[in-house]
C-alpha cells in the first residue's frame, strides 16, 4: 500500500460519508480521485475518461452562479483539473463524519468505449510514457498489456472504475452515467443547488470511442476488457458483449452504501491473499450483506469464493447462498455467482432458479445460459440443456467450450452427426484442448458403432 491518509492535508470540514479507520486503510493513489468542494457543497469522486473536465467545469460555474467562487471555470478545460486557484481540493475530511448537506456523486462510463477512449487518449497519441518507448500498439496489445498488472498500480485512464469510485467505502447520494450526461449530471447540479447554468461541455481529449468500437475491438479485445472491468460490469449495470446498449441499465444508488465498507476491505484484503482457510470470513460477508441489502458486495465475495481452488462448498456456505437468493436485486451478475457456487455445491435446482433470473434481467449474456445448460444437464434434463446451450452459442459464436459441452450433450442425445460436427467447431476456435479432440473421438467411434448395429 501507498502512503497513508495521516500524510495527506485534510480538509476543515466534514464533508465524506466514510470512517477514518476505513480511510487510513486505503491508497494514495486512490484517495486524491476524491474532490471535495471548499464550500462542503458537494464530494465528487473524479473517474478519469469519464467527462471529468466537462463535469469539472460545470461545477466551477454552478459554484460561481451561487456566489461560492469569484470566477467562472476557464475556457481552457486544462485548468479545471489543476487544483490551485479552483473551488475544490483533492483532500479529505479529517475525522470522516458524515456531513448530512454534502451531496456525493460520481458518473461512471461503459467499460468498452471507457477502455478503446484511454488507448485512442493515452496510446495513440503517446502520453504515457510507459507505451510510447515501444512504438506502435495495437489494442489488443495494450489491453494484454495492462491485464498483467494489478489494477490498483494502473494509470487512473485505464484503472477500473470500481477502484477508482470506491465502491462500498462511500455512500453514495447519486452515481449517473456517462451515457446520459445531458440528463444525469443536470440532475446532480440541481442537487448541489439552485443556481442555473449550462453544461459545459470541456473535452479536450474527446476520442469518439462510441463511434470507433466495431473498428478496434476484436473478439480477444472483448474478452480482455469483459476480465480487466469485470467489477464494472457488475457494479454499474453495464451489459457484457452488448455493443448497443451501451448505457445499460439505471443503478441505484443504496447498493453502494458504506455499511459495507469495513467487511468488504476485509474481503480485498483476504481476496489478495487467496487463502481457503478464510471461508468463514466470506460466509459472514455474505449474511452481513444479505441482512443489509448489498447485492454488489454478494457478487465480489462470491467472485473470491470462486477463485479459491479446489474449495468444498460447505453445507453451512449452502444455507448461506439460498438465503441470498431472495434478495430483491435488479443485478443479473448477481444471481449469476450465486448460481456459480450453488452448482458448485450441488445444488441444482437451486442452481437453475438463479440462473432463470439472471437471464430474465439480461437475456443477452451467453455464460447465463451456458450455466443454465450445465444445470439442466447434471439433472438430466438433456433436450432443456440442447436448448440453452444453443442460445449461448447464438450469442456467442467464439467460445470453444459452448460447442464442446454441445457435443457432450448430443452424445447423451444419440445424434452422434451433430456431436462430430460441433466438436470439429471447437477444435478450429482452440485445436490446443485435449479434451475436444477426445470428445470428438468418443464421437466418431460411437457414429461408427450404431452404422454397424
Amino acid at each position: 500500500m501507498g502512503e497513508k491518509l495521516s500524510q495527506i492535508d485534510m480538509m476543515p470540514t466534514d464533508t465524506l460519508h466514510i470512517s477514518p479507520s476505513i480511510l487510513s486503510k486505503l491508497d494514495q493513489r486512490l484517495i486524491i480521485s476524491i474532490f471535495c468542494s471548499k464550500s462542503g457543497l458537494y464530494c465528487y469522486v473524479n473517474l478519469a475518461k469519464c467527462a471529468c473536465s466537462t463535469i469539472k467545469a460545470s461545477l466551477w460555474d454552478l459554484e460561481y452562479s451561487l456566489g461560492k467562487y469569484p470566477e467562472k471555470a476557464p475556457r481552457d478545460a486544462q485548468y479545471v483539473h489543476k487544483i490551485e486557484n479552483t473551488p475544490y481540493v483533492n483532500s479529505i475530511a479529517a475525522n470522516g463524519n458524515i456531513n448530512p448537506v454534502c451531496f456525493t456523486f460520481t458518473l461512471v462510463r461503459n467499460p468498452y468505449t471507457r477502455a478503446l477512449s484511454a488507448y485512442l487518449d493515452r496510446i495513440v497519441r503517446k502520453v504515457d510514457p510507459r507505451f510510447s518507448v515501444q512504438g506502435d500498439v495495437t489494442f489488443e496489445e495494450f489491453l494484454c498489456m495492462i491485464s498483467k498488472d494489478d489494477p490498483i498500480d494502473l494509470d487512473p485512464h485505464y484503472r477500473p472504475q470500481s477502484l477508482l469510485s470506491f465502491v462500498g467505502f462511500l455512500n453514495y447520494d447519486f452515481i449517473g452515467k456517462v451515457e446520459n450526461l445531458s440528463n444525469d449530471l443536470q440532475f446532480a447540479l440541481n442537487k448541489i443547488g439552485t443556481g442555473h447554468i449550462n453544461i459545459l461541455d470541456r473535452r479536450p481529449h474527446a476520442t469518439n470511442a462510441k463511434l470507433l468500437l466495431d473498428k478496434y475491438y476484436t473478439q480477444k479485445a472483448v474478452d480482455l476488457v469483459n476480465t480487466i472491468f469485470n467489477g464494472d460490469f457488475i457494479n454499474f449495470n453495464y451489459y457484457v458483449n452488448d455493443f448497443e446498449r451501451l448505457a445499460g441499465e439505471p443503478l441505484n444508488s443504496t447498493l453502494f452504501s458504506d455499511n459495507s465498507g469495513g467487511l468488504l476491505y476485509e474481503y480485498i484484503e483476504i481476496n489478495r491473499r487467496n487463502n481457503e482457510n478464510v471461508l468463514d470470513r466470506f460466509e459472514d460477508l455474505i449474511v452481513f450483506a444479505a441482512k443489509n441489502k448489498c447485492p454488489s458486495v454478494i457478487i465480489e465475495a462470491c467472485q473470491a469464493i470462486s477463485n479459491i481452488k479446489d474449495l468444498q462448498i460447505s453445507t453451512n456456505l449452502l444455507k448461506v447462498l439460498k438465503g441470498a437468493i431472495e434478495i430483491e436485486c435488479n443485478l443479473p451478475q448477481f444471481y449469476h455467482q450465486l448460481g456459480s457456487l450453488l452448482l458448485r455445491g450441488g445444488d441444482l435446482n437451486g442452481t437453475i432458479k438463479v440462473q432463470q433470473k439472471a437471464i430474465v434481467l439480461n437475456p443477452k449474456a451467453p455464460q447465463f445460459h451456458f450455466q443454465l445448460s450445465r444445470a439442466l444437464a447434471m439433472r438430466k434434463e438433456i433436450s432443456e440443456a440442447i436448448e440453452a446451450v444453443k442460445k449461448a452459442i447464438d450469442l456467442d459464436r467464439a467460445n470453444p467450450f459452448f460447442y464442446n459441452h454441445l457435443g457432450s450433450l448430443l452424445l447423451q442425445d444419440n445424434d452422434f452427426d451433430g456431436a462430430v460436427k460441433v466438436q470439429q467447431k471447437a477444435i478450429v476456435l482452440n485445436p490446443k484442448v485435449p479434451q475436444f479432440h477426445f470428445q470428438l473421438s468418443r464421437a466418431l467411434a460411437m457414429r461408427k458403432n450404431s452404422f454397424f448395429q
